[in-house]
């Protein structure tokens, strides 16, 4: 019976060290190790350059269409990979292209307002 309690509770071990391990890396190891494949910001010769970074299509999800944990999940994605590529990049101009908010065109001014702040607080 103890060698079975013992086996038990090392299988508990190991699952819960697999699933903490994947949740590490989903939640923050994957933002350094894919941003490690991205190209070097260098241009030959050049002594000074320029940086623009394009952020097309961000889609900060509206209210009337998704909970509060898709909103609240897609808010923090949106964070941490602007963050990854604002200290690769390191852009002098970041240009916002396409459909900033999901539901702007149908809100009503308090929700815009709120979706507004929620892009404030995305991409400060």
């Amino acid at each position: 019976m103890s060698l079975f309690c013992s086996h038990r509770r090392n299988i508990f071990r190991l699952t819960v060290l697999i699933i903490g391990g994947i949740l590490l890396f989903n939640e923050y190891l994957v933002y350094f190790f894919f941003s490690l494949t991205w190209p070097k910001m260098a241009c030959g010769n050049i002594d000074k350059l320029h940086s623009v970074m394009l952020v097309a299509d961000p889609q900060i999800l509206g209210e009337k269409s998704e909970p509060f944990i898709a909103r609240w999940d897609n808010d923090r994605y949106l964070r941490r990979s602007f963050a990854t590529a604002l200290r690769h990049v390191e852009p002098e101009l970041i240009i916002f292209l396409g459909d900033l908010m999901d539901e702007g065109s149908i809100a009503t001014d308090e929700e815009y307002q709120r979706y507004f702040q929620r892009f404030k607080e995305i991409f400060q």
